[in-house]
């Protein structure tokens, strides 16, 4: 690619940015924003371990440590 060719499609690439981002913004309705749902109490929680527990109360999942002290993740 010569430096003519390389120039032209650098200002293109800025040409579409900048059109895509006032695109976005004229598209997109005006103040609308995202907000994170409230977290959820966890159902059970021990020392160094989670665990996944059904409505049974059978677990299901578990992340802790082995008696070595080795990270794990059981389904």
């Amino acid at each position: 690619m010569s430096s003519r060719q390389f120039r032209w499609a650098l200002a293109v690439l800025a040409i579409s940015g900048l059109a895509g981002g006032a695109l976005s913004n004229w598209l997109l309705p005006k103040g609308a924003r995202a907000y994170a749902q409230e977290a959820n109490t966890a159902q059970v929680v021990t020392a160094r371990e989670f665990r996944l527990v059904d409505e049974a109360g059978k677990v299901r999942a578990g992340l802790g440590f082995s008696d070595d002290g080795q990270p794990g993740l059981s389904i």
